[in-house]
């Protein structure tokens, strides 16, 4: 069971996130964004909050109870190509044990230009760590803990970075147990369909 706190503490993260990507001027309020990995209609619902329109707003878990939110793999989902105008991964990258495929399916269902925002816990912990303290088994050995590991699963395809929180406090758990506020590693950027061209640093 979620306490209130952990859920407070979620949804903060969540803003952390989904802010920056609000003042993004390419976006509208007709833009259509596919929420990765929600849980519950709560992300969709701070997005209407935030003025997007929920009709043009999905989500996509692997578990749901809500028409808001489709089933499906992250790794291998039912939209057609150039299907979304942004795709969000909040907190679930590091779930997968492949993250290529992830970001190879993302570049696939978002349009030419369509923004990605990804954000994920920075921790120092690796996974047997995490296993050990959670009793699941989560993610690969190797954990994506930057900006820079994220983006380089996009490598050839990063058009312009317009956010970057690469974890400034490096808050993490330790292996006796958690923290109430791990750091944050965070990252918006516009996508090269093409793969041609340079990519830029957030400014």
């Amino acid at each position: 069971m979620v306490s209130g706190s952990e859920s407070f503490a979620s949804k903060k993260r969540m803003h952390r996130l989904l802010r920056p990507l609000t003042a993004i001027e390419t976006l509208s309020k007709d833009t259509r964004i596919l929420l990765i990995g929600p849980r519950n209609e709560s992300d969709l619902w701070l997005l209407k909050g935030y003025g997007f329109s929920l009709e043009n707003l999905r989500g996509l878990d692997i578990i749901s109870y809500s028409p808001l939110i489709d089933l499906g793999d992250m790794h291998a989902t039912s939209y057609p190509d150039d299907s979304w105008d942004a795709v969000v991964l909040g907190w679930v990258l590091t779930y997968s044990l492949e993250p290529e495929r992830v970001a190879k399916e993302v570049l696939r269902i978002v349009k030419p230009g369509g923004l990605v925002a990804i954000g994920l816990e920075y921790s120092v912990l690796q996974r047997d760590d995490v296993e050990a303290l959670t009793g699941y088994k989560l993610g690969r050995s190797e954990r994506i803990n930057s900006v820079v590991q994220i983006l380089e699963l996009f490598s050839g395809h990063v058009k312009h970075v317009y956010y970057s929180h690469d974890a400034p406090l490096r808050r993490s758990h330790t292996k006796s147990g958690f923290v109430k506020a791990p750091s944050a590693v965070c990252v918006i950027f516009s996508v090269n369909k093409a793969g041609a061209g340079a990519e830029s640093a957030a400014g």
